[in-house]
């Protein structure tokens, strides 16, 4: 019960005037507003504020007998108080459905009552069935009625970050780097007697042969890697596919002001460790009746750690969202792609278009964990329909160190050139230099060879021409 004011006309011009909007004479609009009694109680099932157990005696404070079995009956009989939630109507652990206003009484300063039914109410556009403004009946969203939260940490006890990876769509392969942005090999597609097969090679400076994995590689980017050479069929071409795809629906902000050198060929993808679990602040309420008569098999065992929660990892809809898919539980023979792109369909052994798992809330649980495939500098959002979206991101600190040291690399082969010199048609790009990598006559590898500048006048050669093939580097100005 409270007091009908017109404080809604002058909150109405208050917020108006925030947002620069201009309404003539708002704070005069013949408005009058108050909460309804016990309205928001009744919506929460929760009493939000704790009624204590009161128990008086004739004079409690005439012996030290009364005063010490007063406070002893308080502490037996304060959960059999009615706190929150409200047990003593209907409870349940989600509340969801629908509102109707049926009566509104109104009741003037010399105690007069009107009872009046309301044909029509103004409903809030998150509140509403349908498109129209005024209707009879509120939509209530599921919600919660424990205090829950969405729980995820990024885990790992050498950090968060397993490595980079960097997707080149022109050669068909993907260059690995550790967390520190050092590089690792690639993974590359050969064609051999017309099947397509995926091999690991070493990097260029090592030579680009095939190889074993290092020794150093940290051990879930391993197994990444691992469950690629180990398929029966073809999966990083797909890949290649679904990550071209998805990196024209993606754009964060903080990603198109990065400054690395493998920015300028395209954006890399991180691999990241995190858990993820649905945790209650406290223990589920029970019910608590205070009639020893009455069985406990009489009440419903309703609680929350009983519901199955669909949890969305990754909202490709929002173009900050950097989530491209995510192994769950330590399974690595499963990715689950953020995106819906049927082309991945054709192989459902690795590839799955489900990117919801299915958490169960609960008191000190112990948490899932996932490794999320993603862009270094975008967001993860987490979406479970009864919570708010929680959103999180890679700390940026540990992200630049590594993607400063990122480069990538082009094959070219065959390439005729003169012995003396090596140019080639390659933009300006400021603070990075185009280096050479490749096997000289005496079969040696060339490391780190300046590239120059092509000269488009016509003239007559004065060297002798020779093929050649290897690999260009964007790298940092300074040589090495």
């Amino acid at each position: 019960r409270t007091f009908i004011t017109p404080h809604a006309a002058v909150i109405l011009a208050e917020k108006a005037a925030e947002l620069g909007i201009s309404i003539e004479n708002a704070k005069y609009i013949s408005v009058l507003s108050q909460s309804l009694s016990s309205f928001h109680e009744q919506l929460l099932m929760r009493q939000l504020q704790p009624l204590p157990v009161h128990y008086k005696f004739a004079d409690p404070t005439a012996t030290l007998g009364n005063m010490y079995l007063y406070d002893v009956m308080n502490k037996i009989l304060q959960d059999y108080s009615p706190k929150f939630p409200l047990f003593d109507s209907l409870f349940a652990p989600i509340r969801a459905g629908f509102l109707r206003v049926r009566k509104i009484n109104l009741v003037d300063s010399f105690g007069q009552c009107q009872q009046t039914e309301p044909l029509n109410i103004c409903i809030a556009e998150s509140m509403r069935h349908s498109s129209e403004i005024k209707g009879k009946t509120v939509t209530l969203a599921p919600r919660v009625l424990e205090s829950l939260q969405v729980r995820f940490d990024w885990r790992g006890s050498t950090g968060e970050l397993c490595g980079f990876l960097m997707p080149n769509f022109l050669d068909r392969n993907i260059l690995f780097f550790s967390a520190e942005g050092e590089v690792l090999g690639s993974l590359q597609c050969t064609m051999s007697r017309g099947a397509s097969i995926v091999t690991w090679k070493n990097p260029f400076e090592q030579g680009g042969g095939t190889s074993e994995l290092p020794q150093f590689m940290d051990e879930d980017l391993r197994k990444f890697v691992k469950s690629i050479l180990q398929s029966s069929t073809d999966i990083l071409s797909p890949l290649l596919d679904a990550t071209n795809t998805a990196l024209w629906q993606t754009n964060p902000t903080s990603m198109r002001a990065a400054n690395s050198a493998g920015m300028f060929f395209g954006r890399p993808l991180a691999l990241a460790r995190a858990e993820l679990s649905l945790q209650l602040m406290n223990q589920p309420s029970k019910y608590n009746e205070f009639d020893f008569e009455i069985t406990s098999a009489a009440y419903p065992k309703v609680t929350v750690e009983n519901l199955d929660v669909k949890v969305k990892i990754g909202i490709s809809q929002l173009h900050g969202d950097g989530t491209f898919g995510f192994f769950y539980n330590g399974d690595y023979s499963k990715l689950h792609w953020a995106y819906a792109d049927k082309s991945l369909l054709r192989y459902p052994n690795y590839f799955s278009t489900n990117a919801h798992i299915t958490l169960k809330p609960g008191y000190q649980t112990s948490p899932h964990s996932i490794t999320l495939l993603m862009d270094p500098s975008g967001d993860v959002n987490i979406h479970s329909g009864l919570l708010p979206t929680k959103t999180v991101k890679l700390s940026p600190m540990m992200v630049e160190r590594g993607l400063q040291k990122l480069y990538h690399t082009l094959f070219i082969a065959p390439m005729l050139q003169s012995e003396n010199k090596l140019s080639l048609p390659l933009p300006l790009v400021e603070g990075r230099r185009w280096a050479w990598y490749g096997y000289g006559e005496d079969g040696q590898m060339q490391k780190d060879i300046d590239i120059q500048r092509i000269n488009t006048a016509a003239q007559f050669g004065n060297s002798a021409l020779s093929l050649r093939e290897g690999w260009i580097r964007l790298r940092d100005d300074a040589p090495q």
